[in-house]
């Protein structure tokens, strides 16, 4: 865990970086940010690895989104590493996550799996709100959005 977060911590340090090079000014604080920080502190383990899912999860087709929105190379090789990164990191979560949702009958499963999924279309239509403009320029409208992320939500989560 260690190693992830350095790592990801290298990636946020190149993007920002970019975004200082190219004058896009960085957010201080989101207030989504400060919900999933809430929300993932409020459960167990189980819920703290659910959560942290639907951020990893949405972060796939929107980094896939904003490489495809812009000229620049360079930018577009960063989101390719975050989405090859987030991807390893979505393998193992949702392993993880399925082997704890086995040992629990299957109602409580079928429960959290409700909730999960509740919790992930809020948040794409969050991400989609505040990342509209990136979205649509790389020709994604909410409907695109939509889709795409639960497609990444159904391949990992089946």
């Amino acid at each position: 865990m260690a190693m992830r977060a350095v790592a990801l911590g290298l990636w946020i340090a190149l993007l920002a970086s970019f975004m200082k090079r190219h004058e896009i000014p960085l957010l201080r604080g989101e207030w989504s940010d400060g919900i999933f920080r809430s929300l993932r502190k409020l459960g167990g383990f189980e819920s703290t690895i659910a959560v942290l899912l639907v951020a990893e999860l949405i972060a796939i087709p929107y980094y896939r989104a904003l490489a495809a929105a812009t000229p620049s190379p360079v930018l577009r090789r960063i989101c390719e590493e975050i989405v090859a990164d987030e991807v390893q990191h979505v393998t193992y979560e949702s392993a993880l996550l399925r082997a704890i949702r086995a040992r629990r009958p299957a109602a409580i499963r079928a429960f959290a799996r409700r909730l999960h999924e509740l919790l992930y279309a809020g948040a794409l239509a969050v991400v989609y709100r505040g990342h509209r403009e990136v979205l649509r320029t790389a020709g994604l409208g909410p409907v695109g959005f939509w889709r795409a992320g639960w497609a990444v939500f159904r391949r990992h989560l089946g």
